[in-house]
């Protein structure tokens, strides 16, 4: 997002955010709802020691429809990545407050939101963007949680196919 209303805006038909995170995760002056920022020390900090122990616990909420087989791929994939990358991943994820970027958009934006999530909340993550977004689309999957490109990866295939 910050890439197209910097640079790319010109070169954009539209932008899909698929479950996305931010505009704002920490709590603070406009987002009282968000994480307190004295909880990402703790996040960080699992994820540097205790990685494994993070994928266990949270694999299950990021995609609770998937096969044992699914998760364990996931959780294979994070723990191929190095620490450092997911470390400085989740804190780029949580730290960055992307309010201005996402009224700055001027190209059409589609959000594709599972109503269930646990890691990105509808109401803090999808809905907000719909609602700071000028014209932007939110399509909320019912009952759905924050791995839907994981979980309805058809049906998620077909609504991009149908924006095009």
């Amino acid at each position: 997002m910050r890439f197209v209303t910097r640079d790319g805006a010109d070169k954009l038909a539209r932008l899909v955010l698929v479950a996305p995170t931010g505009p704002r995760m920490l709590a603070g002056k406009g987002n009282p709802q968000g994480v307190l920022a004295e909880a990402l020390p703790t996040v960080l900090g699992q994820l540097a020691g205790d990685l494994f122990g993070w994928v266990d616990a949270n694999a299950g909420s990021f995609a609770p429809c998937a096969s044992k087989r699914t998760l364990d791929w996931l959780g294979a994939m994070v723990l191929d990545t190095s620490r450092r990358i997911v470390v400085d991943f989740q804190r780029m994820i949580a730290e960055p407050d992307l309010t201005e970027d996402a009224a700055a958009l001027k190209s059409p934006v589609t959000i594709v939101h599972g109503d269930s999530g646990k890691s990105a909340p509808m109401d803090l993550t999808g809905r907000r963007y719909a609602e700071l977004i000028p014209n932007a689309e939110l399509l909320v999957y019912e009952s759905v949680a924050h791995g839907i490109g994981v979980t309805h990866a058809t049906r998620l295939a077909d609504e991009i196919a149908r924006l095009t």
